[in-house]
């Protein structure tokens, strides 16, 4: 990933496959496909990211992203956040 200061050694992150339902002009959409880490900024500031856990449902995309499909890679998002549920602080912290 390219350099932001959102991002910071070993912070969990939310990965998106996120595309356009449509022509160019459709709104975009994203869905989930997975959780995973950043497991590496380096001295350029570079970001590497490491997946933790695949969503289910969601094995063409990885497969793609695997093969090193341009298109599929183009579409993929990280995002700094994770779900409350996927942080596993349910048994530590009180609702």
């Amino acid at each position: 990933m390219e350099p932001s200061e959102l991002y910071g050694f070993d912070g969990l992150v939310s990965i998106y496959h996120h595309r356009r339902l449509g022509g160019a002009e459709a709104p975009a959409f994203e869905r989930r496909i997975g959780v995973g880490r950043v497991s590496n900024v380096q001295e350029n500031l570079l970001i590497q990211v490491t997946v933790l856990r695949f969503d289910p449902g969601q094995d063409a995309i990885w497969d793609r992203v695997r093969q090193q499909d341009a298109a599929a890679l183009s579409d993929i998002r990280v995002k700094p956040t994770v779900a409350y549920r996927d942080a596993g602080l349910g048994a530590i912290v009180d609702e």
